[in-house]
């Protein structure tokens, strides 16, 4: 009896430490895993910062040309208007 006992008491503990040994590799792996994504998060995260940078100034750009072209508009009105007038005067 005692010998059954022992015989099933070690068998358990063995299954108990191959669990434990593949619950080991299972955790490694995951915190392997976890690292890479966060590797990939930051550098998605700096992406977009980049990006976001890039459509500010982009943005910026756009907005001085619209400026540009006001003006320019403005400044081909006033000239058909100077033209106009000397045309009546002529």
């Amino acid at each position: 009896d005692k010998q059954k006992l022992f015989t099933l008491n070690f068998s358990a503990t063995q299954e108990i430490d191959r669990i434990q040994q593949q619950h080991i590799i299972d955790i490694s792996n995951a915190q392997t895993t976890i690292q890479q994504h966060e590797t990939t998060i930051q550098t998605l995260q700096t992406d977009l910062s980049t990006t976001n940078t890039t459509i500010q100034q982009q943005a910026t750009t756009i907005q001085q040309h619209e400026t540009i072209i006001q003006q320019q508009q403005q400044q081909i009105a006033d000239i058909l208007s100077r033209l106009e007038n000397l045309e009546s005067s002529a």
